[in-house]
């Protein structure tokens, strides 16, 4: 058996102004543990981020869970500065950040209910969220495990990608083999990427050669939440486009 993960982005009716208000702080703490970890000689070691940091998160208005939640992506942003040689100048700036949500069975930040979502807000745990998904929403509620979510803005609009889990036996895996990486947040500089396969093309679509580096590892996929993401330079990934 093996596992494999599917990201669900969401449109949800969470006031506008909670939401941004939310992403702001969000941002703010991550710059903060940022210059924390910087000054610390580029700090890329969770754990110990976290004893020098967990304070400014937590001053900084994020819950204790959603506090090391943002210790954790710093910790990742100078860990794939180290992975690549790069040895960083000045701490790494944060800009509009999707706010890293945990979810899963406990649901300490996210979770799904008949009444709609719950979810972690810096006003508040607001209960009852209306959201509306892609038709395959159903499936992946009723056949997969929940994971976590990243709340963000676009265009004016609330949105919340979803992580789903399933294990497949491997007479699956040809059909969930990764055969690229889609760039995502290039525009701030952000260069997360999440894994392709096979089953994920559309008609239409195809998968074009960005490089020849490595692909991020399937210990990097499956250790970075909710969506099989992680950093990598731009010169890591593959991106899909139209078919010509």
């Amino acid at each position: 058996m093996s596992e494999i993960v599917r990201t669900v982005k969401l449109k949800i009716a969470l006031p506008f102004d909670v939401a941004r208000q939310t992403v702001v702080v969000w941002t703010k703490a991550c710059n903060a543990v940022s210059r924390i970890a910087f000054d610390a000689g580029g700090l890329s070691n969770a754990v110990r981020l976290h004893a020098l940091a967990y304070r400014a998160a937590r001053e900084g208005g994020l819950s204790a869970q959603v506090a090391q939640s943002c210790i954790r992506h710093v910790a990742s942003k100078y860990a794939a500065l180290r992975s690549n040689g790069v040895v960083p100048t000045r701490p790494c700036q944060f800009r509009e950040q999707a706010v890293v949500l945990q979810g899963g069975k406990r649901g300490r930040d996210v979770s799904l209910r008949s009444s709609g979502l719950s979810l972690w807000t810096v006003s508040g745990r607001c209960k009852a969220v209306p959201f509306s998904g892609p038709p395959n929403l159903q499936d992946k509620l009723a056949n997969w495990a929940f994971g976590d979510g990243r709340l963000s803005i676009h265009r004016g609009q609330v949105f919340l990608a979803l992580s789903f889990k399933k294990e497949v036996s491997e007479q699956t895996a040809p059909n969930d083999a990764v055969i690229g990486v889609v760039i995502l947040d290039l525009a701030y500089k952000d260069y997360s990427w999440a894994a392709l396969t096979q089953s994920d093309q559309a008609a239409g679509y195809t998968t074009a050669d960005m490089g020849q580096s490595p692909l991020p590892t399937e210990e990097d996929a499956t250790a970075a939440p909710p969506s099989a993401r992680s950093s990598a330079t731009p010169s890591d990934a593959g991106n899909a486009q139209p078919a010509g």
